[in-house]
């Protein structure tokens, strides 16, 4: 049997020519064997990766991981018996990029504190960095800084008190760089305002002498101060 194999819309899709013989009883089902080394035995040595009925002879793998290498071959069954295995055939199965780093979070203050957790795939190549994108009106984004894969977190100190921040996060590897994470925006408050009552005196009031004294009365306005930092 002529075997084939290739890649798909992230699945691998096999095909067999039927056997020219079936040996004198009907062919009943067909085995699909993989392995992850090149099989050196006319017969199979591992169970079947799946079974598919006699009226067809295209099997669609679904359950692959990005880098690997895999080979399959084909059997026939009848009522005598299995045959001998087809050639094997091997494919790899190419990395991606990553997908998203996952609940991205940020916390308010002075300085807004970016959180989040590393994808749910790598895309079976290593991670590299993850990027940090800001914007200042939630359209318009350009990148802010680069991260090493390790670290899942960020402080923004380019910012300004008043004005408003939206982020998102892409993770990057050898393939590329991934979809953008959910978006967060955080606002930058302003210092906290406090009150010096220690402020110079503005009004002077002396009333008339009673009783041999002299009664001095000022008022003081309260300045506002504020906090440093």
């Amino acid at each position: 049997m002529n075997v084939k194999a290739k890649m798909e819309n992230g699945y691998v899709r096999v095909e067999w020519d039927r056997p020219s013989a079936d040996g004198g009883s009907p062919i009943m089902e067909y085995r699909i064997y993989r392995t992850l080394y090149n099989p050196t035995s006319s017969l199979p040595d591992c169970p079947p990766h799946a079974t598919v009925n006699n009226t067809t002879c295209v099997y669609i793998d679904r359950d692959v991981e990005n880098g690997m290498k895999y080979y399959y071959y084909i059997t026939a069954v009848n009522t005598l018996g299995e045959s001998e295995r087809s050639s094997a055939v091997w494919i790899i199965i190419p990395a991606w990029v990553p997908t998203p780093p996952q609940n991205l979070t940020v916390e308010e203050g002075k300085y807004p504190i970016l959180h989040w957790e590393p994808p749910e795939n790598d895309g079976s190549s290593a991670l590299s960095t993850y990027r940090i994108y800001r914007s200042e009106d939630g359209v318009n984004f350009s990148l802010l800084t680069e991260v090493s894969d390790y670290i899942y977190y960020y402080t923004d100190e380019d910012v300004e008190p008043g004005k408003t921040y939206w982020y998102y996060v892409t993770a990057v590897n050898d393939v590329g760089e991934s979809d953008s994470s959910n978006l967060v925006k955080a606002t930058v408050p302003y210092p906290e305002e406090k009150y010096d009552d220690s402020a110079t005196p503005i009004a002077l009031l002396i009333s008339g002498a009673l009783a041999g004294c002299v009664c001095v009365h000022w008022y003081a306005k309260r300045r506002k101060r504020r906090r440093n930092g």
